[in-house]
């Protein structure tokens, strides 16, 4: 009917632990923990997810192949709901370049989720200006109410503050992502 019953304001946070391994001087194996925390209204869930990644540096130059399973895990019930974690192949080939004192990174990714059947695929641009300034911006393809991208990395030694802005199309209003990376 259009009447306004209230508001709530959902939250979302994961904190993620990583691990890399280096198998051959151009072959890389890592894992993510991730500690998940879910809440809407008064219903909250807490979960758990690994993910599996591979990193290949090819033999033509400045081009990484990369392949990753996102999302293997499990969640507690929210409000008497099981949350299905939706479980995520990826493959992305990204190209650096070195323009006098800028480097530039292209990435373009392809991702398969299990509980879609369509693929979607991201490109990406990101711009280190300095040791400390980087500005990324992308672009989402096949995404319902996604597409433009933009960021901006604040690198101070071993703190990384990281924010990304993604305008949303439907009835979401747009969402504003803040990364903190502490590297020991």
């Amino acid at each position: 009917m259009g009447n306004i019953t209230g508001e709530f304001h959902p939250m979302d946070m994961v904190i993620t632990t990583n691990f890399g391994y280096r198998l051959t001087p151009d072959m890389y194996l890592a894992t993510n923990v991730n500690f998940l925390y879910e809440k809407i209204d008064a219903a909250s869930a807490l979960g758990l997810a690994f993910d599996i990644g591979y990193t290949y540096l090819t033999p033509i130059q400045d081009i990484t192949f990369i392949a990753a399973i996102k999302n293997i895990g499990k969640t507690g019930d929210m409000d008497k709901e099981n949350i299905e974690l939706p479980m995520a192949v990826e493959v992305s080939l990204i190209k650096t370049m070195q323009l006098k004192s800028i480097k530039l990174s292209n990435e373009l990714k392809v991702m398969k989720y299990s509980d879609n059947d369509e693929l979607k695929t991201t490109l990406g641009a990101k711009v280190h200006l300095s040791e400390i300034l980087t500005l990324r911006l992308g672009y989402k393809f096949n995404y319902d109410a996604e597409d433009f991208s933009a960021g901006i990395g604040i690198n101070l030694k071993k703190v990384q503050v990281d924010y990304a802005y993604v305008p949303f199309s439907s009835e979401i209003d747009d969402v504003h992502v803040i990364g903190l990376t502490y590297k020991f």
